[in-house]
Protein backbone atom coordinates (compact mmCIF):
# COMPACT_ATOMS: atom_id res chain seq x y z
CA UNK A 1 0.00 0.00 0.00
CA UNK A 2 1.07 3.52 -1.04
CA UNK A 3 1.60 5.81 2.13
CA UNK A 4 0.53 9.65 1.41
CA UNK A 5 1.30 11.93 4.30
CA UNK A 6 1.23 15.38 2.93
CA UNK A 7 0.92 17.16 -0.17
CA UNK A 8 3.33 20.58 -1.11
CA UNK A 9 2.09 23.50 -2.88
CA UNK A 10 3.44 22.54 -6.54
CA UNK A 11 1.35 19.18 -6.34
CA UNK A 12 4.32 16.97 -5.16
CA UNK A 13 3.41 14.22 -2.80
CA UNK A 14 5.84 14.14 -0.05
CA UNK A 15 6.79 10.67 2.08
CA UNK A 16 4.93 8.41 -0.78
CA UNK A 17 6.25 5.03 -0.12
CA UNK A 18 7.24 2.44 -2.67
CA UNK A 19 7.29 -1.63 -1.92
CA UNK A 20 10.01 -1.88 0.03
CA UNK A 21 8.72 1.04 2.20
CA UNK A 22 11.53 3.91 1.13
CA UNK A 23 9.83 6.73 0.76
CA UNK A 24 9.79 8.65 -2.83
CA UNK A 25 8.89 11.89 -4.39
CA UNK A 26 5.79 11.17 -6.79
CA UNK A 27 2.85 12.76 -8.12
CA UNK A 28 1.04 10.03 -7.31
CA UNK A 29 -0.15 6.17 -7.04
CA UNK A 30 0.79 5.32 -10.89
CA UNK A 31 4.11 6.85 -11.05
CA UNK A 32 4.96 4.83 -7.60
CA UNK A 33 3.61 1.76 -9.33
CA UNK A 34 6.06 1.76 -12.29
CA UNK A 35 9.25 2.67 -9.85
CA UNK A 36 8.19 -0.52 -7.85
CA UNK A 37 7.82 -2.32 -11.26
CA UNK A 38 11.45 -1.30 -12.81
CA UNK A 39 13.10 -1.79 -9.00
CA UNK A 40 11.88 -5.47 -9.23
CA UNK A 41 13.02 -5.98 -12.94
CA UNK A 42 16.31 -4.75 -12.22
CA UNK A 43 16.89 -6.12 -9.21
CA UNK A 44 16.19 -9.86 -10.46
CA UNK A 45 17.73 -9.13 -13.72
CA UNK A 46 14.27 -10.19 -15.45
CA UNK A 47 13.05 -9.18 -19.00
CA UNK A 48 11.01 -6.26 -19.42
CA UNK A 49 12.53 -3.34 -18.43
CA UNK A 50 12.12 -2.02 -22.24
CA UNK A 51 8.36 -1.99 -21.92
CA UNK A 52 8.63 0.27 -18.97
CA UNK A 53 11.68 3.06 -19.98
CA UNK A 54 12.31 4.94 -21.13
CA UNK A 55 8.42 4.98 -22.04
CA UNK A 56 7.47 5.74 -18.60
CA UNK A 57 10.32 8.41 -17.86
CA UNK A 58 9.58 10.28 -20.26
CA UNK A 59 5.91 10.57 -19.23
CA UNK A 60 6.42 11.68 -15.94
CA UNK A 61 9.54 13.94 -16.46
CA UNK A 62 8.87 15.12 -12.79
CA UNK A 63 9.64 11.50 -11.22
CA UNK A 64 13.05 11.57 -9.80
CA UNK A 65 13.58 7.75 -9.18
CA UNK A 66 11.87 7.42 -12.56
CA UNK A 67 14.50 9.10 -14.26
CA UNK A 68 17.36 7.31 -12.01
CA UNK A 69 16.19 4.19 -12.65
CA UNK A 70 16.17 5.16 -16.62
CA UNK A 71 19.96 6.29 -16.20
CA UNK A 72 20.82 3.01 -14.73
CA UNK A 73 18.81 1.02 -17.15
CA UNK A 74 21.43 2.80 -19.85
CA UNK A 75 24.41 2.06 -18.05
CA UNK A 76 23.95 -1.49 -17.66
CA UNK A 77 24.13 -1.07 -21.85
CA UNK A 78 28.04 -0.90 -21.09
CA UNK A 79 28.45 1.00 -23.90
CA UNK A 80 30.42 4.53 -23.29
CA UNK A 81 28.76 6.09 -26.32
CA UNK A 82 25.18 5.33 -24.61
CA UNK A 83 26.17 6.39 -21.30
CA UNK A 84 27.46 9.23 -22.51
CA UNK A 85 24.16 10.57 -24.65
CA UNK A 86 21.56 9.48 -22.18
CA UNK A 87 22.48 9.78 -18.38
CA UNK A 88 23.16 12.56 -18.47
CA UNK A 89 19.84 13.84 -20.45
CA UNK A 90 18.11 11.71 -17.41
CA UNK A 91 20.09 13.21 -14.80
CA UNK A 92 19.16 17.06 -16.16
CA UNK A 93 15.39 16.36 -15.66
CA UNK A 94 15.69 15.92 -12.01
CA UNK A 95 14.93 19.06 -9.66
CA UNK A 96 17.63 18.53 -6.55
CA UNK A 97 15.62 20.83 -4.32
CA UNK A 98 12.62 18.78 -4.19
CA UNK A 99 13.84 15.36 -3.85
CA UNK A 100 14.27 13.68 -0.48
CA UNK A 101 17.68 12.68 0.90
CA UNK A 102 17.90 9.08 -0.62
CA UNK A 103 17.13 10.53 -4.02
CA UNK A 104 19.81 13.18 -3.96
CA UNK A 105 22.33 10.05 -2.98
CA UNK A 106 21.33 8.95 -5.91
CA UNK A 107 21.77 12.08 -7.79
CA UNK A 108 26.02 12.17 -6.23
CA UNK A 109 26.25 8.33 -7.33
CA UNK A 110 24.90 8.61 -10.68
CA UNK A 111 26.63 12.20 -11.92
CA UNK A 112 29.76 10.49 -10.34
CA UNK A 113 28.66 7.72 -12.72
CA UNK A 114 28.05 9.69 -15.87
CA UNK A 115 32.17 10.32 -15.08
CA UNK A 116 33.32 6.92 -15.58
CA UNK A 117 33.76 7.53 -11.52
CA UNK A 118 33.30 3.85 -10.48
CA UNK A 119 34.92 4.34 -6.78
CA UNK A 120 32.32 7.55 -5.88
CA UNK A 121 29.62 6.11 -7.35
CA UNK A 122 30.20 2.82 -5.50
CA UNK A 123 30.99 4.07 -2.15
CA UNK A 124 27.69 6.76 -2.44
CA UNK A 125 25.59 3.63 -3.28
CA UNK A 126 27.28 2.14 -0.33
CA UNK A 127 26.64 4.76 1.67
CA UNK A 128 22.53 4.18 0.62
CA UNK A 129 22.73 0.80 0.80
CA UNK A 130 23.79 0.74 4.41
CA UNK A 131 20.89 3.45 5.51
CA UNK A 132 18.28 1.61 3.64
CA UNK A 133 19.22 -1.84 3.60
CA UNK A 134 16.20 -2.41 1.93
CA UNK A 135 16.99 -0.68 -1.44
CA UNK A 136 17.89 -3.29 -3.92
CA UNK A 137 18.66 -1.39 -6.47
CA UNK A 138 21.24 0.39 -4.45
CA UNK A 139 22.93 -2.88 -3.28
CA UNK A 140 22.75 -3.83 -7.05
CA UNK A 141 24.53 -0.40 -7.98
CA UNK A 142 26.91 -1.17 -5.07
CA UNK A 143 28.24 -4.25 -6.11
CA UNK A 144 28.33 -3.54 -9.45
CA UNK A 145 30.25 0.17 -9.12
CA UNK A 146 32.53 -2.05 -6.13
CA UNK A 147 33.53 -4.81 -9.21
CA UNK A 148 34.10 -1.94 -11.88
CA UNK A 149 36.09 -0.01 -9.64
CA UNK A 150 38.61 -2.56 -8.38
CA UNK A 151 37.07 -2.05 -4.55
CA UNK A 152 34.54 -5.32 -4.11
CA UNK A 153 36.56 -6.30 -0.98
CA UNK A 154 35.42 -2.86 1.07
CA UNK A 155 31.82 -4.37 0.61
CA UNK A 156 32.71 -7.29 2.93
CA UNK A 157 31.10 -4.75 5.92
CA UNK A 158 28.45 -3.97 4.09
CA UNK A 159 27.28 -7.51 3.16
CA UNK A 160 27.58 -8.62 6.97
CA UNK A 161 25.16 -5.43 8.00
CA UNK A 162 22.65 -7.00 5.20
CA UNK A 163 23.09 -10.66 6.42
CA UNK A 164 21.70 -9.27 9.61
CA UNK A 165 19.15 -7.14 8.14
CA UNK A 166 18.04 -10.05 6.13
CA UNK A 167 18.66 -13.18 8.12
CA UNK A 168 15.13 -12.28 10.38
CA UNK A 169 13.30 -12.07 7.64
CA UNK A 170 14.70 -13.20 3.78
CA UNK A 171 11.30 -12.12 2.29
CA UNK A 172 11.97 -8.37 2.48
Amino acid sequence: MLEKTQTDDDGWLVNMKDAQALAVTARGDEQVKVINQVADILFNKIDGIDKLLPIEADKHTDCAMLQFYTAIMFFFSFSEKVVNKELGKYLARVDYQKINEREKQYFIALNALAKCDFEVASQQFKAITEYYPQDRVALLMCETCGFLSGKIEWLEDTYKMLWQFYSHDPKR
